[in-house]
């Protein structure tokens, strides 16, 4: 019996130790294939796992759990990749919004200008839409989104019950240029020099990067920004985190 119980504690020690010694996830990525990679590791030193997800258009991960939208579904999956819950989606692109912990989540589908709330357990419709087009989505509260329009006279925030769809704030965001994307609590964008993080208060953060010409921002993990190139398809990423803020690019995704 004896010999039986240190075996075991050998065998949970061994398989704990494993799981220590591996590296830690950094998020998810999707390629220009529409696969869907997990990467792990340290700043700076990345690895780019092999594709748990495809076919698929979009996606985004908040840390917790992601979200990706494939031709005619939502599919939400876990840290590993897999698929825990999914509804009917409309055809085309969507936008997705987190809170601060990861929940509720907010899905924009471009093609029907219909937004979708993620609870953590369900799915449920948000009221009809007033704001059209957004370019950037984030979830505010169990009651509350913020998205960010294009107006002849820039980007603008809107906040807007999910509830009813009405529109409830407005606020101008003077300096923001596209592309643009919303993390809890912060605006993330470009400019001629970098990734600009603006925060609630207004300060700005300039991480330095020498971003292509014509780039697209999307969520892959709690803090990370994925910036992938639209004529190449090369990737990489951006930590925004407070004190941890720097730009990466990611080892070439082997097919």
């Amino acid at each position: 019996m004896k010999g039986i119980l240190a075996f075991l504690t050998l065998v949970t020690t061994a398989a704990w130790a494993q799981r220590s010694l591996a590296p830690p996830q950094v998020g998810f990525i999707q390629d220009d294939h529409g696969q869907i990679r997990i990467v792990s590791g340290l700043a700076g030193n990345f690895v780019v796992g092999v594709a748990v997800s495809s076919g698929i258009i979009s996606a985004a991960y908040s840390g917790s759990f992601g979200l990706l939208k494939s031709d005619s579904a939502l599919i939400v999956v876990n840290q590993q990749g897999r698929g825990v819950a999914s509804v009917v989606a409309p055809n085309g692109p969507a936008l997705f919004g987190f809170a601060a912990d990861g929940s509720p989540a907010l899905a924009y589908f471009e093609q029907s200008k219909t937004l979708l709330v993620w609870d953590g357990h369900t799915f449920r419709p948000a009221g009809p839409m007033v704001v059209q087009a957004p370019r950037a989505i984030a979830s505010v509260s169990a009651t509350r989104a913020a998205m960010i329009v294009q107006r002849e006279d820039g980007l603008w925030e809107y906040g807007v019950e999910l509830a009813t769809g009405a529109t409830v704030s407005r606020m101008a965001l003077p300096g923001v240029t596209l592309p643009v994307s919303m993390l809890a609590g912060s605006v993330v964008y470009r400019d001629a020099k970098g990734v600009v993080v603006r925060s609630q208060d207004g300060s700005e953060k300039l991480i330095d990067a020498h971003l292509p010409e014509s780039v697209a921002f999307a969520q892959m993990g709690n803090g990370w920004i994925q910036v992938t190139d639209l004529a190449t398809g090369r990737l990489s990423v951006v930590n925004v985190q407070n004190g941890h803020q720097a730009y990466y690019i990611l080892p070439e995704v082997r097919q």
